[in-house]
């Protein structure tokens, strides 16, 4: 008698790294696939930005064999803010948006919901080049914008609607990252880069469920992002890498 194999998603509190001088570190890693895979640990760590990261956290990083980190942050974040401990990894500059889009605070103006549909619109170099990195890199790759919600947020759920990840488990990720934005926003403000740190709106910091389904159904289905993906450059063969190192 056939049994079907039903693999449950772990949680995001248990996909947590503790990593010193991070809080919102995660693997993409143990998200069901149809019920029958779930994704591969050690493949995509999402998080914020690493410039706070201690000596120990550097050493548990190395210890999960991150060796690569791909910068969602504009040219003008990373300039100033750069990378502390983490720029002995291998690094990827991948800017989500334009320096203009982040100085004119383009969110604030739209609206999530807009800004995040800007994102994929100025964002599609940003994949080309993530993708070069997962296929490539010798161990995990770290991604990050600023606080690890919001450009991260995108680009981490266009990878699992790639991947045929649910809805559900998608939108669960996404607003995992509420528990640590009040932990980063303020360590963020002292560096003079984000003014609007601050003094935060936080009803409008908070990762809210609506405004990724905005995205996911912008996008569509798994074969919406799979054609999205294909409109940034990304070859069948690029994809093809990408599932095995994720699937297999």
């Amino acid at each position: 008698m056939n049994h079907k194999i039903n693999l449950k998603s772990k949680t995001p509190k248990a996909r947590t790294i503790d990593i010193n001088g991070l809080s919102n570190a995660r693997d993409l890693g143990g998200l069901s696939v149809g019920g029958e895979n779930l994704t591969n640990f050690r493949v995509v760590v999402r998080g914020e930005s690493p410039q706070l990261i201690t000596k120990k956290g550097l050493k548990s990083i190395k210890e999960y064999n991150i060796t690569d980190v791909v910068d969602l942050r504009s040219n003008l974040e990373s300039k100033n803010l750069g990378y502390g401990h983490a720029s002995e990894l291998k690094i990827h500059p991948a800017p989500m948006i334009k320096d203009s889009s982040f100085i004119s605070n383009v969110g604030i103006r739209l609206g999530r919901k807009h800004e995040y549909e800007n994102y994929l619109k100025e964002g599609r170099k940003s994949f080309k080049i993530l993708f070069a990195a997962i296929n490539n890199a010798a161990g995990a790759v770290y991604l990050h914008c600023a606080v690890g919600k919001d450009r991260t947020g995108v680009v981490s759920s266009v990878l699992l609607m790639a991947l045929g990840v649910s809805r559900e488990d998608i939108l669960n990720d996404y607003i995992y990252s509420k528990q640590s934005v009040k932990l980063i926003l303020p360590s963020l403000a002292s560096s003079g880069v984000y003014n609007d740190f601050a003094n935060p709106n936080w009803n409008y910091q908070i990762p809210k469920a609506d405004d990724i389904s905005h995205i996911i159904d912008f996008i569509g289905d798994q074969a919406g992002a799979l054609k999205y993906l294909t409109s940034c450059g990304i070859s069948k063969k690029e994809i093809s890498a990408f599932n095995s190192k994720f699937l297999s």
